[in-house]
């Protein structure tokens, strides 16, 4: 670093700069979200400084909040502008990460998604929150492996079905009024410029009012949200203690759990995990109750199933599914 600032002092005080820039900006909206105002007199004040378990913060000292509000904060979204507003930024990440530990694995830093990294650590199984026979956490993480594959490998599989387009049904799927061998045509350009395999549909009154493909992604996608949550929730009860729970594994802490109990660490990421997996599910409640209003040769409500399915947080393209 100290060599790059000689070497080339214009360019490193500029990046210095940037990030100061984003930082300053960064702590500017966390203390307006402290105080809930964006008066003068709120940005520029005194600060105190709070500890918790894991270390001292300082925030503004006019501010009701605690440290803890402020690590929330630092750990989720505060800016208002959303990552899931940019699923190409999110593809990215999720190449990037792809890409670390498939390295990180064959350099044999890191073990395959902990199965023969934790195969010799020796745990209780246990059903109906009761004690079962004894097993290790390998064997636990390689069920969770399985689970997430499986359910990888059914979204690409229902991804297919989204394949036959009809393009030239006109208003019900006869054709009506669309030029002679036009669908054939369309459907064979459309494939051109998108470079999927699209073929014509083999009933295009059957294509134009069904919506059992709607119906059979967002089951799927439901599936996968299930298997997470199920997950998370293991997480959440392994890790649960420190003194009085199970405790057989510990979570990274991301911020305590409470003021008045200094040992306390939330497992905040699975829980938040959970309810993005309730939503999930919701949606595909809302999904099957409007395919389920389709009548005679249109289904009216497509509109909210895809506005559901489409939701910037999932994805049905196999492409962008992170292995």
């Amino acid at each position: 670093m100290a060599q790059f600032r000689d070497e080339k002092p214009d360019l490193f005080y500029r990046i210095v700069a940037r990030v100061a820039e984003g930082i300053s900006e960064r702590l500017r909206l966390a203390s307006q979200r402290m105080v809930d105002v964006d008066s003068p007199a709120h940005r520029v004040g005194s600060v105190r400084v709070e500890h918790d378990s894991l270390g001292a913060r300082e925030l503004p000292a006019n501010a009701y909040d605690g440290v803890q509000k402020l690590r929330a904060m630092g750990n989720f979204a505060i800016s208002g502008v959303f990552m899931k507003n940019f699923d190409h930024m999110i593809s990215a990440l999720a190449y990037v990460k792809k890409a670390a530990a498939l390295a990180n694995r064959e350099l044999g830093v890191l073990a395959g998604d902990k199965a023969e990294a934790f195969s010799d650590v020796l745990k209780m199984a246990r059903t109906e929150n009761q004690d079962a026979v004894p097993m290790t956490l390998g064997q636990e993480f390689s069920a969770y492996v399985v689970m997430i594959s499986s359910a990888m490998r059914a979204l690409e599989r229902t991804a297919e079905e989204f394949h036959d387009i009809n393009m030239g049904a006109t208003a019900i799927g006869t054709g009506l009024n669309s030029p002679p061998g036009y669908a054939e045509l369309v459907t064979r350009k459309l494939f051109e410029v998108s470079g999927f395999p699209l073929p014509r549909a083999r009933n295009l009154v059957e294509a134009t009012q069904k919506a059992g493909s709607f119906v059979q992604m967002s089951a799927t996608i439901k599936r996968a949200a299930v298997q997470v949550s199920k997950i998370c929730n293991d997480l959440r009860w392994m890790s649960s203690g420190p003194r009085c729970g199970l405790n057989e594994i510990n979570l990274p802490p991301m911020q305590p759990g409470s003021s008045i109990m200094p040992g306390k660490v939330s497992p905040v990421i699975p829980e938040m995990v959970n309810q993005v997996c309730c939503q999930i599910i919701g949606y595909d409640a809302t999904v099957s109750m409007a395919a389920e209003a389709s009548e005679l040769e249109l289904c009216m409500v497509e509109p909210v199933i895809a506005y559901d399915l489409l939701r910037p947080e999932k994805t049905t393209d196999p492409r962008k599914i992170p292995r």
